[in-house]
């Protein structure tokens, strides 16, 4: 290998080079046709590659299962209560405003801040923290933090206060105070 004066980088390279016993050629593109992928040697340590994959049970419910835990909440009950009375009145214009829905006697809201097309389900403050469970503590979930948290539950369900609610239930969770990192400098001696 032959260079003029080499400096920096391509000296360090040229003297780690001078080591071993090299001829480089160089080709052009159009003339280097062997560095193809059929012209290269197969590889005969061939593995075979197992599976394994995490299956989790969610409980689909019914409508009227649904319906059943809405009905419990006394806040949830008023606004359904007001979806069925026959004399709409004022409070209906509130709720659907506010996009609200009832489907197959079960509240859902459309969410005017998000571009999906589909009904959040309206949960029952009873439910809330089983939900939760499902979506930040369940093995799968990976204990995300509040924004990512809210994130994934958001797109599916909604109640009023979601954010806050969220936000102090993970701010409590052990596992997360217990391996979050902190932004405290270390007390000095």
């Amino acid at each position: 290998m032959t260079l003029s004066s080499p400096t920096g980088r391509l000296a360090r390279w040229a003297l780690q080079i001078q080591t071993y016993n090299l001829k480089i050629d160089y080709f052009p593109g159009k003339c280097n046709v062997v560095a193809d992928m059929l012209s290269r040697p197969e590889c005969s340590d061939k593995r075979t590659c197992e599976l394994q994959t995490v299956v989790i049970d969610v409980p689909s419910r019914t409508a009227g299962e649904l319906r059943t835990e809405q009905l419990k909440d006394l806040e949830l009950k008023k606004i359904i209560d007001c979806f069925e009375d026959i004399n709409k009145n004022v409070d209906f214009a509130n709720w659907t405003e506010r996009g609200y829905v009832l489907k197959q006697g079960v509240l859902y809201r459309y969410s005017p801040h998000s571009d999906v097309e589909e009904a959040q389900l309206v949960v029952a403050s009873h439910e809330r923290e089983k939900i939760l469970k499902l979506h930040h503590d369940a093995s799968t979930a990976s204990h995300y933090g509040a924004d990512g948290t809210f994130s994934r539950i958001s797109s599916r369900y909604y109640w009023t206060g979601m954010r806050k609610y969220i936000a102090d239930y993970v701010k409590n969770c052990a596992e997360c105070i217990r391996y979050k990192a902190t932004n405290q400098k270390p007390a000095g001696l």
